[in-house]
């Protein structure tokens, strides 16, 4: 009975152990997707939303799959679950400016010659 109840906390830390190792390679997506998807099973709603979360947060292949399945889960959850997710969404929100404004600056540096000046 209690090694029942140990499962999930043991499961939860073998992920997190193997993400501390490869979990912001760029190609790390199938241990994420495992990840969620354990989570998904235990309908642990606010673990998946911060798992989305700290994807969200570093580079990967299939950012935009992850950001996509992170609307899902806010657009099916209970009002009373998105309460608890408010401060998470505002932290995505926050990234995504911040990302854009980083891609934009990119493709500008891109574009433009490297001793060109601005005045």
């Amino acid at each position: 009975m209690a090694a029942e109840k140990m499962l999930p906390l043991r499961l939860r830390w073998l992920f997190e152990r193997g993400l501390a190792y490869v979990g912001t390679d760029y190609q790390c997506f199938p241990l994420w997707d495992k990840y969620i998807e354990y989570e998904i099973s235990q309908q642990d709603w606010p673990c998946v939303a911060k798992i989305y979360t700290r994807l969200l947060e570093i580079p990967n292949q299939q950012l935009d799959r992850y950001f996509e399945g992170f609307k899902e889960l806010v657009a099916s959850r209970p009002l009373s679950e998105l309460r608890l997710l408010r401060k998470l969404l505002l932290q995505i929100q926050k990234l995504m400016i911040k990302m854009l404004k980083e891609k934009i600056l990119q493709m500008v540096q891109n574009r433009l010659p490297f001793n060109t000046s601005c005045y």
